[in-house]
């Protein structure tokens, strides 16, 4: 199975995977924008997409891969991408679909307040790329081709994904301690903005 995060930079995307996966046996957490910056270390600048996604090459290397994980891995693949371009979407859960892979859609919403809020505990502001796209992202996921919506401004990462794994028919183990679970996210958080 594979489990599709989407949602506004800034919404718990990241850490409601990395929660799902430390929860879920057999889990594997697989980030798109990797290939993102593989790209972009391996073209020349005068061929970069201010956004990756633009670039197919970008849509078509995670489709590969992704297909051949859903192939080969037997377990539960979670995926945390924001990707508000409809077409974008269809064209690569489409295609994972067509291959025959058991692909989940959510999409975790939350107000433009609370986004702000949360990419500056990322050390962002209005001004970032993500905060210039809040507006954009809120109402983009407003539309019925992002399925199953989990609002997140009032509750915890856990909840998140215990809600995700529910509506995926996942079985969770405990969460585990409280401080233990503060160090994994602060780390989580970490490599997110260290990228």
């Amino acid at each position: 199975m594979l489990i599709w995060i989407n949602g506004a930079w800034g919404c718990g995307k990241t850490q409601t995977a990395a929660e799902l996966c430390r929860r879920t046996e057999h889990s594997f957490f697989y980030d798109p924008e990797e290939v993102g910056y593989c790209l972009r270390k391996t073209t020349p600048k005068a061929l970069w997409h201010d956004d990756f996604q633009d670039n197919p090459l970008w849509r078509a290397m995670n489709i590969t891969m992704l297909k051949k994980l859903c192939r080969d891995y037997d377990g539960v693949i979670v995926v945390p991408m924001t990707v508000m371009n409809k077409a974008y979407l269809n064209e690569i859960l489409g295609a994972l679909r067509a291959d025959g892979a058991p692909v989940q859609h959510f999409t975790l919403i939350a107000s433009e307040q609370t986004i702000y809020k949360r990419l500056r505990k990322r050390f962002e502001g209005k001004n970032s790329w993500a905060g210039r796209r809040a507006k954009d992202c809120v109402t983009a996921f407003l539309s019925p081709v992002f399925e199953t919506k989990i609002e997140t401004d009032e509750i915890t990462i856990s909840q998140a994904a215990e809600e995700i794994a529910k509506k995926a028919g996942l079985a969770l183990l405990p969460r585990g301690r409280a401080l233990k679970r503060q160090i994994r996210r602060l780390k989580t958080q970490l490599n997110a903005i260290n990228k």
